[in-house]
C-alpha cells in the first residue's frame, strides 16, 4: 500500500478543484474543507501505519507453527513430546521401553521412541543432542544432526553414543534427545564445466587457521 503515492493523488485533486474554481468567493472556504481533509487522510494513515507495524512486530516475534502429524505405537507409553519453553527450537523426546538400557563408555545405541511422524513435504526432522547430557555425560548423537525424511513412516529411533568415561544407563521415560523440524529444499542439479572463480579457490581443511 503506497502511502505517498495517494496522498499525491489527493493533492492533486485538490490543486485541480483551485484551478477551476479561480478566485471564486467560496475558493477560501475549499481550501479550509481542503486542509481539513488533508489532516484527516494523513491521520487515517499514520494510524493505519501504526496498526500495520504492530502486527508484523508481533508476529515477528511469534514463532512459527507447522502441523506435525505423529502416531503413537502400541508401546507408546510415556510422555508425549513438548518444547520446554515458549521459544524452544526443538521439542525434547523420551525413551521409550519396557526395562532401562546401559550404554557403556565409548558404544552406542539405539533407543526407541514408540513414535512415527508424517512431515508435511518441504520439511525434515532433524536429532540433535541434548545439551546437557553431552556436557555432563558426553552423551551425544553421533550422526548429528540425524535426518528424518518428510516421507519415512517407521518408528523414530534415537542413536546414542557415550563419549563419557561412566557408563550411560537410560531409564524409560528418560528424555534422550531433542528434535527440530525444519525447512528443506532439494537441488536441481547443472552440470557445468567450470566453476566460478573466488578467492579461497580449493583451500580447505584448515586453511583459515587453526
Amino acid at each position: 500500500m503506497n502511502t505517498d503515492k495517494f496522498k499525491n493523488q489527493i493533492k492533486s485533486i485538490l490543486s485541480l478543484a483551485d484551478s477551476v474554481l479561480g478566485d471564486n468567493k467560496i475558493t477560501q472556504t475549499l481550501n479550509d474543507k481542503k486542509d481539513e481533509a488533508q489532516d484527516k487522510v494523513e491521520g487515517f494513515w499514520d494510524s493505519l501505519n501504526d496498526m500495520i507495524t504492530d502486527i508484523i512486530q508481533k508476529r515477528a516475534h511469534s514463532p512459527r507453527t507447522q502441523t506435525l502429524k505423529v502416531k503413537l505405537l502400541d508401546h507408546f507409553q510415556t510422555e508425549f513430546p513438548q518444547y520446554e519453553s515458549s521459544l524452544a527450537s526443538g521439542f525434547d523426546i523420551r525413551a521409550c521401553m519396557e526395562e532401562p538400557m546401559t550404554i557403556k563408555s565409548g558404544e552406542r545405541g539405539l533407543v526407541p521412541t514408540g513414535l512415527s511422524f508424517a512431515l508435511p513435504e518441504g520439511y525434515e526432522l532433524q536429532v540433535r543432542p541434548r545439551s546437557g547430557l553431552a556436557l555432563k555425560k558426553g552423551i551425544s548423537v553421533p550422526n548429528s544432526p540425524g535426518t528424518i525424511d518428510a516421507d519415512y513412516r517407521g518408528e523414530l529411533k534415537i542413536i546414542l553414543i557415550n563419549h563419557g568415561t561412566e557408563d550411560f544407563e537410560i531409564a524409560p521415560g528418560d528424555r534422550v534427545a531433542q528434535v527440530v523440524m525444519a525447512p528443506v529444499v532439494q537441488a536441481e542439479f547443472d552440470i557445468v564445466t567450470e566453476l566460478d572463480e573466488t578467492p579461497r579457490g580449493e583451500d580447505g581443511f584448515g586453511s583459515t587457521g587453526v
